[in-house]
């Protein structure tokens, strides 16, 4: 990923604190499987809850074993059983031989006790990259 679009992003997390809306929390996950093997989410979620439903964005950093993202998102809750859904753009830098950088969308579903998976389709970003769609699927773990 692009060191400035990087330390943008970096700049959103920090600064999230200032943002006014109703419920601020702290969003933390294991993610396993993919091309990044594992990763650590590391975010912030400002949450709306009326009658055991909660909705809000979120920003997500996921530093990785084998790459990274940076997401910025909805989420969607439902109940006391970490259950919830989240539908996010992301940024995503891969290291192989050389750093792989795309662009995408991650749709994730973890429908009872912060446990399910993850699902997302990217575009590399080099224009002479072939154009072809990545697709990454791994599990999820909210903490």
């Amino acid at each position: 990923m692009r060191p400035r679009l990087f330390f943008m992003m970096l700049a959103l997390l920090v600064t999230a604190p200032t943002i006014p809306l109703h419920t601020q929390e702290p969003a933390f996950g294991l993610h396993f499987g993919g091309p990044v093997r594992a990763s650590l989410a590391v975010g912030v979620m400002w949450m709306e809850t009326t009658r055991g439903y909660g909705r809000g964005p979120m920003l997500i950093a996921e530093p990785g074993l084998r790459g990274h993202r940076l997401s910025a998102g909805y989420l969607f809750s439902r109940g006391q059983l970490a259950s919830y859904a989240s539908v996010r753009a992301t940024g995503l830098a891969l290291k192989s031989d050389e750093w792989r950088q795309y662009a995408g969308l991650d749709v994730q579903v973890q429908p009872l006790f912060a446990f399910g998976g993850r699902i997302g389709a990217f575009v590399p970003l080099k224009s002479a990259a072939a154009r072809r769609l990545l697709w990454i699927a791994d599990v999820s773990l909210g903490l």
